[in-house]
Order: structure tokens, then sequence, then C-alpha cells
């Protein structure tokens, strides 16, 4: 249960309690049997006829039964069958104790059922009904002739009892629901760690994979008429092959770091290899690391998607600065039609739209009224921490 009203009898929370917060109930639950055992004069230390000390301890024994009926059970359990019966049954046994007038003082036996009713009702009907008990309490205690100071004690105690329940119940809840938002708040941690990582893998392999693509197709063409050239895009791939495979063991570490340098140079070289003439400018010098990342992501996905989608011949790579923003813009000359969310390639425009939101940045992808494809990534220089 992590969001509502804390802990609401009829109500199963999502958390449960621990042992140690079990056996801390129990002793609750038995430390006021013992508490108003202890006050009243028992048959013990009274002498009196067997039998009526017989219906003492029958009536009693059926009180403290019923109480440990209903509050046995944390109210975080399955509540047990018919716990309204049974507290009408411990208040009726209480009262006829009372009016029997044996001896003993048996109206503080009401606290008892004030507890119960706090455990079993909602919080709206608990409060009327906790002072409902100390009224009762009160009223039975003179009844029985005690001093009205007394009787106004023992009221109160009723009270205090009932409303302390509640106090605690609404503690309980509260921190039921902190237990359950902390292990959603893990839940989700994972979750988005998994989305992440499926991030990364999908935007380091679908480059990679796709130059190995294009110059496996090259190669192909000419084994027959250039043999040497061949061998040389031969060993272009193998490099492709080895550079991804460090990069997914990098990334499964957890230690791989984007640079833009490194993603300008792969980017001219998956463009040469498919053909498309690349005019890249130079980056701004002293941009920060986490500004780099996302500018080379954004590099990366670019030249994929030119090498996969575009049927592009052309492709410009330009960097601008201006004041406390960088931006890169990428557009070539192809159909213009990769937009993001759309195919395959959407997958891809989408991760690097989350990683450029999370630097307070802005994407912008989309065909140019000329023909071509465009992508605009605009960054401020400082980024906000992850």
């Amino acid at each position: 249960m992590v969001t509502g009203a804390p802990l609401e009898p009829g109500r199963e929370p999502q958390s449960r309690p621990t042992r140690l917060q079990r056996r801390y109930w129990h002793l609750g639950t038995l430390f006021w049997i013992l508490y108003l055992l202890f006050d009243l004069p028992t048959v013990v230390r009274a002498s009196q006829p067997g039998a009526r000390t017989t219906v003492q301890l029958v009536l009693l024994t059926t009180v403290v039964g019923a109480y440990l009926y209903v509050m046995w059970r944390t109210p975080a359990d399955p509540p047990p069958p018919r716990r309204g019966l049974v507290i009408a049954v411990m208040a009726a046994v209480v009262v006829t104790l009372v009016l029997l007038r044996l001896p003993g003082q048996w109206a503080p036996l009401l606290v008892l059922v004030s507890l119960s009713l706090a455990v079993v009702l909602p919080r709206g009907h608990a409060v009327p009904a906790v002072a409902l008990a100390a009224v009762a309490t009160t009223t039975l205690s003179l009844w029985q002739g005690l001093p009205a100071a007394t009787a106004l004690l023992h009221g109160m105690q009723t009270m205090i009892a009932g409303l302390g329940m509640l106090g605690f119940l609404h503690l309980l809840g509260l921190n039921l629901q902190l237990v359950a938002a902390r292990e959603e708040l893990a839940r989700l941690a994972v979750a988005q760690e998994r989305l992440r990582f499926a991030r990364d893998l999908h935007d380091l392999l679908g480059h990679s994979l796709s130059v190995i693509a294009l110059k496996s197709e090259l190669a192909g063409g000419l084994l027959a008429a250039d043999p040497d050239r061949a061998a040389g895009e031969l060993h272009d791939i193998e490099q492709v092959a080895r550079r991804a495979l460090a990069e997914v063991r990098e990334a499964v570490g957890g230690y791989r770091r984007v640079t833009l340098a490194a993603e300008l140079g792969g980017a001219r070289a998956a463009l040469e290899a498919a053909g498309v003439r690349a005019a890249v400018d130079d980056p701004p010098a002293g941009l920060p690391a986490p500004v780099e990342e996302v500018l080379g992501w954004a590099v990366r996905e670019a030249a994929t998607n030119v090498v996969r989608h575009s049927g592009a011949t052309g492709c410009r790579v330009r960097f601008t600065e201006d004041g406390d923003r960088a931006a890169v813009e990428i557009t070539d000359d192809g159909v213009g039609t990769v937009l993001a969310g759309q195919g395959r390639s959407g997958r891809g425009l989408a991760g690097l739209a989350e990683r450029v939101a999370a630097a307070g940045g802005r994407l912008q992808a989309g065909p140019r009224p000329g023909g071509g494809f465009r992508l605009r990534v605009e960054l401020p220089l400082r980024v906000p921490a992850a």
C-alpha cells in the first residue's frame, strides 16, 4: 500500500510486518491483560462461595479469550471472522460482571473492548465507539459505588487506551507505506537501469552492425575486381567488430563513456563506407564531458540513420557554440522520412531524446523543407546532474 489512508481496517497492505514487529504487537496485546488483572482484586484474593468463583473465572476467561481472538493477529494480517460479534460478547460479559456485583472492579475491563474497537472499526467510526466505551466505563464504575474520581480515572484510562491504539495504527500504516514505497522505488530503479542498458546496447550495436553490413557488401563486390581493396574492407570489418565487442563489454561493466571525437571518427568512416560524402566540422574546444557524451550519442544516432534509412549521397555535421549553449546539427540530402517514433529507427531517436532531456537540452528531428533530413541537438554547457 503506497498511497491512500494509513492502514484502515479491512485494507491489505503490500508490505507485511517483520517478525520483530509482530513480537512487539503480541507483547503489547499481553501487556493490557496483565495490567488489568494485576489491578483487579481477583477471586484468589476474595473469599466467595464455589459457584460464584466458577462464574467469575468463566466470565473472566471469556473476556480474555475474546480479546486475544480479536487482537492476536496484527492489523496487516487477514482478520479472523466475526470480530464484531466477538467484541459485542466481550462487552456484554463485562457488563454482566458489573451487574452481578461480584467482588472486584470489573468496569476497567472495558479497556480491552476499547482497544478491540480501535483495531476493528474504521477510524471515523472508531473514535466515537472508543468515547462510548469510556462513558460506559465511567458509568459502570459509579454504579458499582466507586468514588467519582476513581470512576473518571477508569473512563480516562479506557479513552486513552483506545485513542493510543488508533495513533499506533496510524504510525504502523505510515511505516508499512514507507516500506512499500521503498520497495517500489527499488523496483523502478531496476526497471530504469534495464531500460538504460537496453537503449545503450541498441545504440552501440545498431551503429556497428550497420557498418559491418555495408562493408561486407562492399567487400563481396570487390572480391573479383579488386582483391586487395576487398581485403582492406575485411580488415576494417574485423576492427569494427572488435570495437563493438569492446564497447559491449564496457557497457556490461558499467564503465563505458561515449567520446565525441571517437564518434565523429566512427561516423565519418561509416558514411564513407556507405558512399555518402561526409563534411564534418571540428567540435568546439573545452566542452564539458557530459555535453560531449550527449553530442557524441547524437552524432552516432544520426550517422546510423543516414546509413540505414536515408538513401542520402551527402551528409553535413556542423557544430555551434553560443554563450552558455552548444549544439550539433546533422543534415543529409536523402528521402527525409525518418521521423522519431516511426519504424525501427524510432527507438534510437527516442533513446536519444531521453538523453537530451536528462541533460536539460532540446532535440529537433524531421524532414527539411528542401529535401533530406535534419537532426539538431542543443545543450546547455552546464548539464544537470543525473
